[in-house]
């Protein structure tokens, strides 16, 4: 009892299940059967840490209240080259809409994170698309000084785009994609 409790008091135990809140379909199901994340419940946290200067920190981090939509693109192992193409094209949808003007409306209604696979001491600089190639939101959930390789959820392992609303609770989950990417753009001018 006491534990429901402290999921319903801290956040992480509310489950929103209205379609005006969350966006559902058979394919976001099933990804996040695979992702062990459901939507319409709260992001949960995850140990990761910055690329550019080794900043370890949790993924609730990312997701601050500050009035914007984060987009968590969780790439998978990029020197696979079915996760390097996926990325690649999802980078590429969302560049041609960045381009166009009502493009840079849209994109100050949400911040884009990309979660590798890859230790901290790699270089993946080049595997990452230059449109998603900000040096302040690469994060890796692997650290070779701390054991994370059984990170809480096993998300990081797993290829897709979770989409987290302002106040922290997953909106959609998506794979990363081309065709996502294009369903990604729709799904936020409408908000």
């Amino acid at each position: 009892m006491l534990h429901e409790q402290n999921l319903f008091t801290s956040g992480v135990g509310i489950r929103y299940r209205s379609q005006l809140m969350v966006e559902a379909n058979n394919r976001e199901v099933s990804l996040s059967d695979t992702f062990s994340l459901e939507i319409g419940t709260r992001l949960p946290p995850m140990n990761i840490v910055r690329f550019a200067d080794w900043h370890p920190m949790d993924i609730q981090d990312l997701a601050a209240s500050d009035g914007l939509f984060k987009i968590i693109i969780f790439s998978g192992d990029l020197q696979g080259d079915i996760e390097s193409k996926g990325l690649r094209e999802f980078a590429e949808h969302l560049q041609l809409l960045a381009d166009k003007k009502q493009g840079s409306i849209l994109f100050k209604q949400f911040t884009m994170f990309t979660v590798v696979t890859e230790y901290k001491e790699s270089d993946i600089w080049s595997f990452i698309p230059p449109f998603l190639r900000n040096w302040r939101r690469i994060f890796t959930d692997r650290d070779s000084n701390i054991n994370t390789e059984g990170n809480q959820n096993g998300v990081a392992k797993q290829r897709g785009t979770v989409v987290v609303r302002p106040d922290g609770y997953i909106s959609a989950i998506l794979e990363v994609s081309g065709r996502s990417a294009a369903f990604l753009c729709e799904y936020l001018k409408h908000l």
